[in-house]
């Protein structure tokens, strides 16, 4: 359940205070392989960065090489599941067409009906 007022928002708190209704927007930012060095970004959103970091700040870029929290088996599944009340999913990394994972994440979020509700944000050079 998405709330478009605060009003609407305090109906969906219980007497004790929680929430009764799942998020409306998921950020996910699917890894830092990118194919540009961006100023603005870091070695977080742009692997490329690392180097230049370390010389700049002293940071170890090896920090930067493995990220793969993404990876996990069944991640992107269960992920998909969990989408039942999203209204908004804005996607970032990286560059999320160079990820394999967001594909996949795509292709199971298309195996639920909460799917067809959920707008897509998608910050990307291509």
């Amino acid at each position: 359940m998405h709330a478009e007022s605060a009003w609407e928002a305090a109906k969906l708190v219980d007497a004790k205070g929680r929430l009764q209704a799942g998020p409306a927007m998921l950020d996910l930012r699917l890894g830092n392989l990118c194919n540009l060095r961006c100023r603005m970004c870091s070695p977080t959103s742009s692997v490329g960065l690392a180097n230049e970091y370390r010389e700049a700040h002293g940071w170890d870029p090896e920090l930067y090489r493995n990220v793969d929290w993404f990876k996990a088996p069944g991640l992107m599944e269960d992920l998909a599941k969990s989408c039942a009340t999203l209204r908004t999913i804005h996607i970032a990394g990286g560059e999320p067409f160079l990820i394999p994972e967001f594909k996949l994440f795509l292709a199971a979020l298309g195996k639920h009906e909460a799917a067809r509700n959920i707008a897509f944000v998608i910050s990307t050079n291509f």
